[in-house]
């Protein structure tokens, strides 16, 4: 290549065979140049690269699959951090394929697979790409995920459904869950919600967001008439517009239940790329980032897996597989498992 470069510079110049001393020092530093910026275009392709497989893995997966006693959890770790001071625990909650995944990635500019034909593992985290970094996103399987029958039994779906929502409120510092058309078990689950927040009383960790993920429709009348007919209404939510400040004329806009000293708090998306994406979307994105970062400072210290595994051993456990053991990491298989000299055997 640099023979063939050498050659191409010296007849665009014009050279004779007798070179002087000036034409050998302009064509070697016009080849230099050249090296340079192909070295630079190389190393910028290759970065870009890894950047992209970054925004399209999870940080880390803790693969919760059942019982341990019976399937040890797989865990993934692509790019971790040991002790993160400054990151806020966000997880989000709902119900399998109705939007998580999507709205993490709208959240945090990523790329995290939200197609049909690949369903988000047990419990998923995922750090922003800046300036949205300080965030870790806890994503879950969500409920009614088809079962794995080699690694879990139908029956015992609902406990680890149960497990899993568990230890993703409890790693939480904010909580979000999504709904599509808002139905009576989703009422009931935020409710649920909303009760265990009150009564843990937690300061700077009560805030609870229910995003309306309307992903099928397309026109922003439609979209607004559905929100009002199917939330508004039926929550009895008032809606809250507050303009940014130092922003002009943008505002946060969503709807808020005051019924009790915590409030939940009401947002909606439409299709994503149409009329009523475009009109709402982006707006709903900001303010639910507004919302969570107006509790960093009330976050505690993180480190994911530790705190698992002692969220498991104190009482998770027990109470959601009757498992008496308790569980440890073994980095050499990879694996959160059962430590056999620990506890009473479990009841089949």
């Amino acid at each position: 290549f640099f023979f063939a470069h050498f050659r191409a510079v010296h007849h665009g110049l014009g050279m004779s065979s007798r070179w002087s001393p000036t034409a050998v020092v302009a064509t070697a530093g016009a080849v230099a140049v050249s090296l340079y910026s192909i070295l630079q275009y190389t190393v910028h392709v290759q970065r870009k690269r890894e950047q992209a497989v970054r925004d399209s893995t999870y940080d880390m997966v803790i693969d919760i699959t059942g019982n341990p006693e019976r399937v040890p959890w797989a865990v993934q770790i692509h790019n971790w951090y040991e002790h993160d001071v400054d990151a806020l625990g966000v997880c989000v909650l709902g119900d399998f394929k109705v939007g998580k995944t999507f709205l993490i990635n709208h959240l945090c500019n990523l790329n995290l697979a939200s197609i049909e034909s690949i369903h988000t593992k047990g419990l998923s985290f995922k750090r922003g790409n800046p300036p949205r970094h300080q965030v870790v996103w806890i994503d879950t399987a969500g409920h009614g995920c088809p079962v794995d029958i080699r690694c879990e039994t139908v029956s015992d779906r609902k406990k680890s459904e149960g497990f899993l929502n568990d230890l993703a409120y409890s790693l939480a510092d904010v909580r979000i869950i999504v709904v599509s058309s808002c139905k009576l078990r989703d009422q009931q689950f935020i409710q649920a919600t909303h009760r265990r927040i009150q009564a843990d009383n937690t300061p700077g960790k009560d805030l609870l967001i229910v995003v309306h993920n309307y992903s099928r429709i397309s026109d922003p009348d439609t979209l607004e008439a559905a929100f009002q007919n199917d939330v508004v209404r039926q929550f009895n939510i008032q809606e809250v517009v507050i303009p940014y400040r130092f922003q002009g004329s943008r505002q946060k806009r969503f709807w808020v239940d005051r019924t009790d000293r915590l409030p939940v708090y009401h947002l909606f998306l439409g299709q994503n790329g149409s009329r009523a994406g475009h009109k709402f979307n982006e707006a709903t994105f900001n303010a639910i980032f507004d919302f969570c970062v107006d509790r960093l400072g009330y976050n505690i210290r993180h480190n994911f897996i530790d705190n698992t595994i002692q969220l498991a051993n104190h009482g998770r456990l027990a109470e959601h597989y009757q498992c008496t053991r308790q569980v440890y990491y073994n980095p050499d298989r990879q694996q959160i498992e059962v430590d056999m000299d620990t506890g009473e055997p479990s009841p089949e």
